[in-house]
């Protein structure tokens, strides 16, 4: 399952790498934040990445994979 980010009402051609250069800023201080909210923003955020990039058969992002592993390592353990 893929949790996309509700802020993107996504037809499925917008450019990942735009909307990666957009959100990253946001997915790492949600990182930094080490709240539920702010690591829950990072993960859905780079699953939309990654899923765009995927369905387009584009590579993903630099930076994108491990943003999402970052939250991931995260999102279970955080309050």
């Amino acid at each position: 399952m893929v949790l996309l980010h509700p802020e993107y009402a996504l037809t499925g051609n917008e450019d990942p790498q735009s909307i990666f250069d957009r959100y990253k800023e946001r997915a790492e201080r949600g990182l930094e934040r080490g709240t539920f909210e702010g690591v829950y923003e990072a993960y859905t955020g780079m699953q939309t990445v990654l899923w765009l990039a995927g369905r387009q058969g584009k590579e993903a992002p630099e930076g994108a994979r491990e943003l999402l592993e970052q939250a991931e390592a995260q999102v279970w353990t955080t309050k």
